[in-house]
């Protein structure tokens, strides 16, 4: 799992690449186009880049690559839609995750896969971490029609 894998958009993933070089990461990022075109693998590239303790991240080789691909990264949710839907319940659940500092790493990194399919309530309910999250909070969210949030 590498940027290099990504075909097209090299301007922003070069832009992604100096935000992790230079720790210079937005506190909320939203990719934006069609299924299929990678926007969940790149927003784990990018995930995995911000935990790497190696050098040119994501090196693949360093614990927190190992613990990220393995799936047991405790500042790190992913939200993905169910039944076509992401439901308050799900949100509170990244708010929760949220409120709470990192385990092990600077930062903690939510990715909300198919956020634009998210229920008006579970929007409000999202709004003011969305917009004064916590300074160790990375908010990753995929859509397919950024029109519908």
């Amino acid at each position: 799992m590498n940027f290099e894998k990504i075909i097209g958009n090299n301007d922003i993933i070069e832009n992604l690449i100096f935000m992790v070089e230079n720790d210079k990461m937005n506190h909320a990022l939203l990719f934006d186009g069609i299924s299929g075109i990678g926007k969940k693998y790149a927003a784990k590239i990018l995930a995995k880049s911000i935990f790497c303790n190696g050098e040119n991240p994501p090196c693949n080789e360093c614990s927190k690559c190992i613990q990220f691909e393995k799936g047991t990264n405790p500042d790190f949710i992913l939200i993905e839609e169910e039944n076509n839907v992401i439901k308050k319940d799900s949100i509170v659940e990244v708010i929760d995750f949220l409120s709470i500092k990192p385990f092990d790493s600077k930062y903690k990194i939510a990715i909300i896969d198919g956020f634009d399919k998210a229920t008006p309530e579970a929007q409000n309910a999202f709004l003011k971490t969305l917009e004064e999250g916590p300074s160790y909070g990375i908010i990753i969210l995929l859509s397919q029609n950024s029109k519908n949030i």
